[in-house]
């Protein structure tokens, strides 16, 4: 028995050095963040109110600082199979981050489910749209915010060689 407990013993100071080990390793890895955590801001965004907001697909904020929302409008996804029904609605929102307020709206009868959204380098904005299996190239707005132009590239989702659409 007794050998049985310093076996026991054994492992457990082994499992707790190990695990202090990767502790350490993880944290300089990987250190915590530092600067501003995030934080509430009340009344963000300004919405009008005839805007509805729906399941948000997707967040990112270009070079000026505008913040592009891609969101699915009155359109709700819980899993089921997806109609090739366009949401009538603007899906792509474009608000001034330090107001709120709505810059700019598009995307009303382009997109079926919204799916993702990034800002390259060249502040174009790259939507993607799972219902249609396509990925959308929105050229970088002019100074009014208006759309120069849309264009989209048709694939399947799991391809990697796309075509012009």
């Amino acid at each position: 028995m007794k050998l049985f407990l310093r076996y026991l013993f054994g492992l457990l100071i082994l499992a707790i050095a190990l695990g202090t080990v990767w502790v350490i390793a993880k944290n300089r890895a990987s250190p915590p963040p530092a600067g501003e955590a995030y934080r509430l801001v009340p009344e963000w965004p300004c919405l009008p109110e005839d805007l509805v907001l729906g399941q948000v697909a997707g967040v990112d904020v270009a070079s000026n600082g505008d913040v592009y929302v891609f969101h699915r409008a009155e359109r709700f996804w819980g899993g089921e199979q997806i109609k090739l029904e366009f949401i009538t609605s603007p899906t792509v929102v474009v608000l001034n981050s330090e107001t709120g307020e709505v810059i700019a709206q598009s995307g009303e009868k382009t997109f079926v489910m919204p799916h993702g959204l990034t800002v390259d380098d060249q502040d174009n904005i790259w939507l993607t749209d799972v219902g249609l299996h396509q990925a959308f190239k929105k050229v970088r707005v002019n100074l009014s915010g208006r759309i120069r132009s849309w264009s989209a590239r048709t694939a399947p989702c799991i391809s990697v060689n796309w075509r012009q659409g």
